[in-house]
């Protein structure tokens, strides 16, 4: 017999048939079980067997619960069963008898295994369900297709609200069409299952619903607020219908639902079609779909891996396979849920494979890796696959499509296809009603007010690539984007950037037209992979290149601060090593490290265009375009202070023949605007070059001056960033050599002059 250690612990479970011996719970005074004796006591069988019939009865145990693992299903032979890492809690023991492969008796006990003497437990066997009532401590079992068929039927007290344990593999192959539990018809709040179903692990195989018109279909129809469905396992489902409502396990969830796994398929037209659940109200905690689900119906209808449609909860769920929806409408596409609306949440899920829309021109919907549209919570979900939308109005997302909300610890990694708006975390930063949020981002509240997406300490390793706002972390950006980072390339006709493809500010109508100012913020944000500008080819044969193109936006309007890009970046005009065009707004506390190249005009270290203000950054690549070419920004109508152009060289092609203003070390093509303004537009100020840039002619330097004032490698430390260039507490300062930003999120940061 084999022990742990220096402990052998037997567990003696006295089985008699038809009769019960009252009995306390089993204390174990060690959890380090090698073994467990079964000593089949056969002295009340004389009632029911002699001694051929006991002699061919098939015994089994099923251990489940407790904190570990549950436990495999075990034959039992010659009275003893190896039961490994049985740890202390409180544990279901069943036990089956069969007879010619049929079950003929039941029993179950429950046995707590914690501390206290040895001791022996006693199951009553009887014949299935001769002494179970439906209630909690007495639950009808359920163990073929006919009592599967029974459950919630209002047959011999088997009603909706009643408790059932399942205790063996079910087969519903000679079931053509299944008919769901609990179906309400009138979606009334007072019908559909509200009882208990505990699938104990065990198998439902191939489910079928075939149906050209119907709804709320699924293992269950409608899972009522009080229902507690766990631990199904279902295999091979095929769900094929006209209707909405579809899911694996339930058509509609306002109950629990836990510890259930699927393999299958769901295929439906209409509203709110998921692997588990159509539409959750309730939560579905840890549960596994592994299949597709597939929406071929225009109208709304929000299609998920786990669930459709989501004001609930979804935690630490799994998805694996294809969401697709063929609908050419303005639906929501996820690999956890569709939609996650108001006051719903998904926490803690993963989903891998293909999430598919397919919309076409002059539509809209959302596809995202976890959720196509986010009104609420999404946190510390991943995604691993392909996001894929056509939807020329709507959004692709590694993570979220259209966020709304706050979306925080979240990666994604694969790639991510969209038309507009595409992003490696989310496709859409946007505006919407808030919801309340404690310390730990946990939903408490709604007040009714509007607030913003925010997007913080996420991640993407996807390469990104659509026609207009494509960025790494967020296609279009208007609120907050913090703390989180690209790893993967990004590519763009238009508005291209490694977190963000465009950062806006903008202006929230509301109910009364006079709603709130938005201001995009990018914070403590970086980007390592290459930025692109596509060319795309024209039915007349002419080819239109990229514009605004960027290491951390596209386009800017909003604030950029504390941010870094070092892959390189390139494309038309308006080309920068953080922004391609900074129409308005604010960049501070940033460095760009790759090399930066455009076909055409406006081609910067930092910044390809600038109308706004760039203040305390260097750049160290080599800049190269046709004209207005320079270190810190290639066109200037706005104000650069404070900054370094560090770069080897800058070298402008000057294809165009264009023969003044073709290059600066800072900036050129400098247009003094009104200087009343604060600060003046069109400004250089205290602005410096390495003295042996490559390029040029250099004709204007000083550190007011389009070339700016000359910086030798040996005078850059600490002190002249600090006491000559005013950067600030932001930053580390070695030494010697370039200094690094505080506060980012994981990654290494190695500046050097090149």
């Amino acid at each position: 017999m084999k022990t742990f250690k220096n402990s052998a612990v037997f567990l003696f479970l006295t089985i008699f048939m038809f009769t019960f011996y009252g009995c306390s719970n089993l204390f174990l005074d060690d959890y380090e079980l090698g073994t467990i004796s079964i000593n089949l006591n056969r002295a009340g069988r004389a009632a029911l067997y002699d001694n051929e019939t006991i002699s061919k009865l098939n015994l089994s145990v099923k251990v489940s619960g407790g904190p570990g693992a549950d436990q495999e299903r075990i034959d039992v032979k010659d009275g003893q069963v190896v039961i490994f890492n049985l740890t202390p809690g409180l544990w279901d023991i069943t036990v089956l008898a069969r007879l010619n492969n049929e079950i003929i008796a039941v029993g179950q006990k429950q046995v707590n295994v914690n501390s206290g003497p040895n001791g022996s437990v006693s199951i009553q066997m009887a014949e299935p369900n001769e002494y179970s009532d439906g209630t909690a401590e007495k639950p009808f079992f359920v163990f073929n297709d006919a009592t599967l068929r029974k459950v919630g039927r209002e047959e011999s007290g088997w009603t909706l609200y009643a408790h059932y344990r399942q205790v063996e593999n079910i087969t519903l192959s000679a079931v053509e069409n299944w008919d769901p539990i609990g179906r309400d018809d009138n979606d009334n709040d007072n019908k559909g299952f509200s009882g208990s179903y505990d699938g104990g692990g065990y198998k439902i195989s191939n489910l079928k619903i075939n149906k050209s018109d119907s709804w709320a279909d699924g293992l269950f129809s409608v899972t009522a607020d009080k229902s507690l469905i766990q631990n199904i396992v279902l295999d091979n489902v095929t769900i094929i219908t006209g209707g909405g409502g579809l899911g694996a396990v339930t058509g509609i969830n306002k109950g629990t639902v836990k510890n259930c796994s699927v393999t299958g398929t769901v295929r439906g037209k209409g509203w709110a079609l998921g692997g588990i659940a159509g539409d959750n109200n309730g939560e579905i905690t840890n549960c596994v779909f592994n299949g597709s689900v597939t929406n071929d119906a225009g109208g709304g209808g929000d299609t998920g891996g786990i669930s459709g449609n989501n004001s609930g909860a979804i935690k630490e769920c799994k998805f694996s396979g294809t969401v697709t929806d063929n609908s050419r409408d303005w639906n929501h596409t996820g690999g956890i849920s569709g939609n996650n609306d108001a006051g719903g949440e998904i926490i803690n899920c993963t989903a891998e494979g293909l999430i598919k829309k397919i919309a076409g021109v002059e539509m809209g919907g959302h596809a995202g890796g976890i959720a196509g549209y986010n009104k609420s919570v999404v946190r510390n979900s991943h995604f691993s696959g392909e996001v894929n939308s056509d939807a020329e109005y709507g959004s692709a997302g590694g993570v979220v499509g259209n966020n709304l909300n706050i979306l925080t610890g979240s990666s994604a990694k694969g790639t991510v296809i969209g038309e507009g708006n595409a992003g490696g975390v989310a496709g859409n930063n946007y505006v919407n009603e808030l919801t309340i949020v404690d310390d730990n981002w946990n939903v408490i509240g709604s007040e009714g007010i509007i607030s913003a997406g925010i997007i913080t300490n996420c991640f993407s390793e996807s390469d990104v690539s659509g026609r207009s706002n494509v960025g790494g972390v967020a296609g279009s950006n208007i609120n907050i984007i913090e703390n989180s980072y690209s790893t993967g390339k990004v590519s763009s006709l238009f508005n291209a950037g490694g977190v963000a493809g465009s950062n806006k500010k903008y202006q929230y109508d509301g109910k009364d037209d006079n709603g709130p100012m938005y201001t995009g913020v990018i914070k403590n944000c970086y980007s390592t992979g290459s930025v692109t500008g596509k060319i795309e080819l024209q039915n007349d044969g002419g080819e239109l290149v990229s514009s605004y193109i960027g290491g951390i936006v596209g386009e800017n309007e909003g604030d950029v601060l504390n941010n870094y890009s070092s892959g390189n970046i390139s494309g038309g005009f308006g080309v920068g090593g953080i922004a391609g065009f900074n129409s308005s707004g604010m960049i501070q506390n940033c460095y760009a490290t790759g090399d930066v190249s455009g076909l055409l005009q406006m081609i910067g270290g930092i910044a390809g265009q600038n109308n706004g203000n760039i203040i305390n950054c260097y750049s160290t690549g080599n800049i190269r375009g046709d004209y207005n070419v320079g270190g810190i920004a290639g066109s200037n109508n706005g104000n650069i202070r404070f900054n370094a152009a560090l770069n080897p060289y800058i070298f402008s092609d000057n294809i165009s023949g264009i023969i003044d203003n073709i290059s600066g070390r800072i900036a050129v093509s400098v247009e003094l605007g009104d200087l009343g303004t604060s600060p003046p537009a069109g400004m250089l100020s205290m602005n410096f070059a390495r003295s042996d840039m490559q390029g040029g002619p250099w004709n204007d330097i000083n550190d007011n001056g389009r070339d700016g004032q000359d910086i030798a490698a040996s005078e850059i430390n600490s002190n002249w960033w600090q006491s000559v260039l005013n950067f600030p507490s932001d930053w580390n300062f070695p030494s010697s050599g370039l200094p690094t930003l505080k506060n980012m999120p994981a990654g290494t940061q190695n500046p050097v002059i090149k």
